[in-house]
């Protein structure tokens, strides 16, 4: 690319790295609880797809966020799950 990427306007780039490794786990939520986020200990909001484990006290949402390429326009909902998910940091 000509310019570094970045997401949102250009004056707002991330300060810290996107991605920080890779992780093997049999689901989503498994590889959500094995993040280890840069601070001590987080309470973070996650989403995952339905199917892709479960966590007490989640719930199930659906959102629009699906895509009719063809069309140019929002096309579609899916069912995701939401839920708090405490993962020790690094520091």
């Amino acid at each position: 690319p000509l310019r570094p990427l970045f997401l949102g306007r250009k004056a707002c780039a991330p300060t810290a790295p996107l991605v920080i490794g890779q992780v093997e786990a049999p689901d989503i939520l498994s590889a959500l609880r094995t993040a280890r986020p840069l601070v001590a200990a987080v309470s973070m909001r996650a989403q995952w797809p339905v199917g892709e484990g479960e966590l007490l006290g989640s719930h199930r949402i659906d959102i629009c966020d699906e895509r009719n390429w063809s069309s140019g326009v929002h096309g579609g909902w899916r069912p995701v799950c939401q839920g708090s998910l405490l993962v020790e940091g690094q520091a």
